[in-house]
């Protein structure tokens, strides 16, 4: 966060309270502000959060005193699951896909787990058919991993290589 931001921030707090010098504010008035904020204004954690980090910044590099940030007042990240298709919706999905290489793109990604980023990247040598797994090379963190490799979408995988070798050929 730049200065300007903090600035920013510490504004509010003095106009919440206008009749208080800068210097004499003190940890509860502090407080009580940031509850304002949370749940008289109804703002989220990332403002909260800003807020408390200008206050804090005003307290050491201004005022010259200890402040700790009082984290019981920021709302906390709701983390949700993502919402996840059902087997029978996937197979709908694959199955209307007519392209056999976006088919077996989409398969793979679906039965591997990998990323779009790492199928970017996979070649026929990365996919062992005898331990029926896949080589990730430089996944994320640029690190390397192997994945399992179903039954399903191995078959898949040399009908696409078929198809493709009959193309070469017929060129």
């Amino acid at each position: 966060m730049t200065i300007r931001n903090y600035l920013g921030e510490l504004r509010f707090l003095f106009s919440y309270y206008p009749d208080v010098a800068p210097m004499d504010f003190d940890s509860e008035m502090v407080l009580q502000y940031l509850l304002y904020v949370t749940k008289t204004l109804g703002c989220g954690r990332s403002k909260c959060c800003m807020a408390a980090q200008s206050i804090s910044f005003f307290f050491r590099h201004v005022l010259k005193k200890p402040y700790v940030i009082p984290t019981l007042i920021y709302p906390r990240r709701v983390q949700t699951l993502p919402a996840v298709m059902s087997a029978e919706e996937i197979l709908k999905v694959i199955e209307s896909v007519d392209n056999i290489k976006h088919r077996v793109m989409l398969m793979l990604l679906y039965s591997t787990g990998i990323r779009l980023s790492e199928l970017s990247f996979l070649r026929i040598t990365d996919i062992d058919s005898k331990s029926m797994r896949v080589n990730v090379k430089l996944g994320k963190g640029a690190k390397d991993r192997y994945t399992i490799l179903s039954g399903q979408v191995l078959l898949e995988l040399r009908a696409y290589s078929r198809a493709v070798q009959a193309d070469r050929i017929s060129l």
